[in-house]
């Protein structure tokens, strides 16, 4: 992309891109402290954002094997498995993160969002209203797909 896009992000060219540093920084942070949580989570983001999902999933189970009563560990590994289209396991890491912490409001709207895509709109609709009453502002365009996918609700 040249020098008028220095921040254009993963593209397929084959040079090394700002996702790559940052996996090389965070790699030379976890050779100094392996239980470093923090270098593990956000070397797990570089990977997501390069498309490498089971790597980044692999550092966010690492992350929870060092954090186990993190609900943001188990909301991000979600996260993680819905980029690589898990749906099922991105539930139950969002469902584990609601466990650990009942008010955590992205948990129950990134839940709703997998129920959503597996169409069980039923779940999706209580989640959705789970996040709302916790204050999570749920886009409007999801809220009209919902409300149209399933009209009894």
């Amino acid at each position: 992309m040249g020098p008028l896009f220095p921040d254009a992000g993963a593209w397929p060219t084959g040079r090394i891109t700002k996702y790559d540093r940052a996996v090389g920084d965070y790699d030379k942070a976890i050779d100094l402290n392996p239980k470093l949580a923090k270098a593990f989570r956000n070397r797990s983001v570089a990977y997501d954002r390069k498309g490498e999902h089971d790597k980044a999933i692999r550092d966010l189970t690492r992350v929870i094997d060092l954090n186990p009563d993190s609900p943001r560990a188990y909301c991000d590994r979600g996260i993680a498995r819905d980029h690589k289209g898990d749906y099922d396991h991105a539930i139950r890491d969002y469902s584990k993160a609601i466990a650990l912490d009942p008010k955590f409001a992205k948990a129950y709207h990134n839940r709703a969002v997998m129920h959503f895509h597996k169409r069980n709109y039923k779940s999706a609709r209580a989640d959705v209203n789970a996040a709302q009453a916790l204050g999570y502002k749920v886009n409007p365009t999801f809220l009209e797909l919902l409300r149209k996918a399933s009209p009894d609700n």
